[in-house]
């Protein structure tokens, strides 16, 4: 008998009790710090360390959750908590997006979207939704007005202190709770001020009735002029308010309090110039944000949108050069000079139901959106986008639409070579249709 002092297999007679010799664990194989026999019988450690399990992307919940999403990238013991955290760290953002697990996880949490305009442009406190709220002295001077998207308006949100004592609020009510990261005001300059109120505070309300400072800010001292200030708020309320409690010092109208025009933002991934590069840099990560209809809105939209888009008309100096075909219907007009990139030339196409122009790119991409300006600054004619790669059977790529100047497609259904802007129905008189620039986007993989 061989003197052993591993014992591997036990054989009793014809019978094997014991056999390790087949067995594969090993230290590396075992959880470490546990104890096992290796296929020479020998007692062994583990040493391999426990691997956090990573959630699927595409089904765990709850969404906009930035912790979560850490860990779908497979970052183990995520240290950012918001998502603010993340979009300063350039490193941490790329593995993000480099991640078609944490992508998966992306593209469900809307919330990561952000948005440059949570309130829409207001036509009264009411209207078109939800709710503007705070201190109104006068229905010349109503709250709406600090919502409704012009800097010029003569009658801005104003209240005077010897007719309402302090605290003035103005604010607004969302339908459903809000991240807001950002606000921007535009304050109204006259030339009797001698002096400006500067400091506020912001409050914000979980359920519209009560309210609580979450932060003290400075107004920008710069009138007439948009202002942005940066909060480290990231939590989603239904509500928001500035609290005035000293007033603007006018000479000849005593102290009032008065807004301009504000806006609530939260500052997100779209509104990020690295976020938009490294989604652009990414093939997974640009088709699958693009391909729902909520992110393909938010990055037409962005200012950093050609960081993804990648394709568009090149500036054209006739119907051929330098690259690709300019074509319309019917022949014999000017068109090519609405891609000459030169908004006091124009080109048209007679006013009819199915004429259109457009162009060939001469390899096939897939669109997303086009820019127009027209001529006369608006137009009450209707158009679509539509695509083709035979010039015979053409797809609608947007919904119908009269005198927008973005128009986003309304699905990602193929790709194409020919996109154009064709006209569905007529309305207006004029003989001509005419457009200052037209550019149609789309993406082709790096």
């Amino acid at each position: 008998m061989t003197n052993n002092e591993n014992i591997n297999k036990v054989v009793y007679g014809n019978t094997t009790l014991i056999d390790l010799t087949q067995d594969s664990v090993t230290p590396q194989t075992l959880l470490e710090g546990e104890t096992a026999h290796d296929k020479s019988g020998a007692l062994i450690v583990g040493i391999a360390k426990l691997q956090p399990s990573i959630p699927n992307g595409k089904t765990v919940t709850p969404i906009n959750d930035v912790t979560i999403w850490q860990k779908c990238a497979g970052i183990s013991n995520p240290t950012y908590t918001t998502l603010a955290e993340v979009l300063a760290d350039t490193g941490i953002l790329q593995t993000l997006i480099a991640s078609d697990n944490a992508v998966d996880y992306m593209v469900r949490s809307k919330d990561f979207i952000g948005n440059e305009a949570l309130v829409p442009k207001m036509t009264s406190d009411t209207t078109p939704s939800g709710e503007c709220i705070g201190t109104q002295e006068s229905a010349s001077f109503p709250l709406w007005h600090a919502f409704d998207g012009s800097t010029n308006n003569n009658y801005p949100w104003s209240v005077y202190s010897s007719n309402v004592p302090y605290p003035h609020y103005i604010g607004y009510q969302f339908q459903t709770p809000k991240k807001v990261n950002k606000i921007k005001v535009f304050q109204r300059y006259e030339n009797d001020a001698t002096g400006t109120q500067t400091e506020v505070d912001l409050e914000a309300s979980l359920d519209g009735v009560t309210f609580s400072k979450i932060e003290t800010i400075n107004l920008p001292s710069d009138l007439q002029h948009w202002g942005t200030i940066t909060l480290s708020n990231d939590t989603a309320y239904l509500a928001y308010r500035l609290k005035f409690t000293t007033s603007n010092v006018y000479a000849s109208r005593g102290y009032y309090s008065q807004m301009q025009e504000m806006q609530f933002i939260y500052d997100g991934i779209c509104q990020n110039s690295n976020a938009m590069t490294y989604i652009g840099q990414n093939n997974y990560a640009s088709n699958t944000l693009l391909a729902d209809s909520d992110w393909r809105e938010a990055i037409c939209n962005s200012t950093y949108f050609e960081s993804v888009l990648n394709v568009k008309v090149p500036t054209m100096t006739s119907d051929t050069t330098p690259s690709g075909t300019v074509f319309y219907n019917p022949s014999g007009v000017t068109f090519w000079q609405v891609f000459d990139g030169n908004d006091s030339t124009d080109g048209a196409f007679p006013n009819s139901v199915g004429n259109y122009g457009g162009y060939d790119y001469g390899k096939s991409v897939r669109f997303m959106c086009a820019r127009i300006k027209y001529t006369s600054g608006s137009s009450t004619d209707k158009f679509k986008v539509k695509g083709s790669n035979d010039g015979n059977t053409w797809d609608e790529l947007t919904n119908e639409f009269s005198n927008e100047q973005l128009v986003v497609a309304n699905t990602v259904i193929g790709t194409y070579q020919k996109i154009a802007l064709v006209e569905t129905t007529k309305v207006s008189g004029s003989t001509n249709l005419f457009f200052y620039t037209i550019q149609f986007y789309g993406r082709e993989d790096v």
